[in-house]
């Protein structure tokens, strides 16, 4: 039996057809993987629109809790309070105003967060004593001062060598 040349040669270049788009089909694959790889790779982007709390020192919390109260900023006491927590009990920091409160343990200081927070999650507006507030948090602060684990931020690197 003879074998027919021409379908041979259909069979052939219908093949080599098949695999031509295979190849491509394949190949375009390839090319989204290693794209999607290199996109996943680069690094976020920050959100610019958060605001991070800066971290200061305890003198200069200090000196900003002090100018805070001066100006009635609740918002800005309220934050500074939180950094001040999160000084005093950085394992565990209370991340709320009440749960501030709770772990200070002392009446009169949580009196004077009680009335920040109705001023500031309030419907009605409501007067608060910021003077007293730093006072009950300077005296707060006075009698945590030993217990508690504040530490100075330091603002310098570390030597990479030290030269001794």
């Amino acid at each position: 039996m003879p074998a027919d040349p021409q379908g041979e040669a259909q069979a052939v270049q219908s093949n080599s057809s098949s695999f031509n788009w295979l190849s491509a089909f394949l190949a375009a694959g390839w090319l989204v993987t290693i794209l999607a790889w290199l996109w996943s790779r680069r690094k976020p982007a920050r959100n610019t629109d958060v605001a991070q709390p800066a971290r200061f020192r305890p003198s200069d919390l200090d000196k900003r809790m002090a100018l805070a109260c001066a100006q009635k900023d609740a918002i800005k006491v309220r934050d500074l309070l939180l950094q001040w927590a999160e000084q005093c009990w950085p394992e565990d920091p209370p991340r709320q105003l009440t749960a501030l409160a709770d772990k200070a343990g002392q009446d009169d200081f949580s009196q004077y967060i009680d009335e920040l927070q109705r001023h500031l999650y309030s419907d009605q507006s409501s007067d608060w004593d910021s003077q007293g507030l730093l006072r009950a948090y300077r005296q707060m602060k006075s009698q945590i001062g030993g217990s508690a684990q504040v530490e100075e931020i330091s603002q310098e690197l570390e030597p990479m060598y030290r030269i001794s």
